[in-house]
This record gives structure tokens, C-alpha cells and sequence, in this order.
């Protein structure tokens, strides 16, 4: 009995892991047709502009709240020597 339920929740695991990739690939290509939309009658060198500059945003980003997923090691964030002392924008966060 104990082997059917793991098998079923094993394809269960599998059937949402799959859904949830095809749901970020949709989105993934939905995002670059709504930029190409509402840039499109802008000056070429204006749209190479703001795709820069969001790419920049979101590669800081990624670098800044990097240590929340992946782990942090120091300080916790409440110490003003911490690497995430200037993330900590509530001070109902704790991390």
C-alpha cells in the first residue's frame, strides 16, 4: 500500500513540475511580446536602451536577493555589518 501512495504522489510531484515549467516558459515569451508591443515604435537605439537597462535591474537584483535563496552566512540582518542590512526594508522581516 505504502509503495502505491509514494508511486502516486511521485506523478503527482512530476505532473507539477511540468505544468509549472510550461507555465514559466508561456510567461518567459509573453514578457518579450509585450516589451516588443509597447516599444515597438520607438527608435531602435531607445529600445536596445531600455532592454539594457532592465537586464541590469534584473541581474542586480538577482545578485542583491541572492543569499535569501541560496543562503547567507554572517551577521543576521538586524547588525549593521550584515550583507543584507539594506534589504531589510520592514522591520517585521527577519532574516
Amino acid at each position: 500500500m505504502l509503495c502505491i501512495e509514494n508511486r502516486f504522489i511521485n506523478v503527482l510531484l512530476s505532473l507539477s513540475l511540468s505544468h509549472h515549467s510550461y507555465c514559466y516558459r508561456v510567461g518567459s515569451l509573453q514578457n518579450g511580446v509585450m516589451f516588443h508591443h509597447l516599444t515597438g515604435r520607438l527608435p531602435r537605439w531607445l529600445q536596445h536602451t531600455l532592454l539594457g537597462s532592465l537586464l541590469s535591474i534584473l541581474v542586480y537584483s538577482f545578485i542583491s536577493f541572492s543569499p535569501l535563496a541560496y543562503g547567507m552566512n554572517g551577521p543576521l540582518a538586524n547588525e549593521p555589518k550584515s550583507i543584507m542590512h539594506g534589504l531589510k526594508w520592514l522591520s517585521s522581516w527577519e532574516f
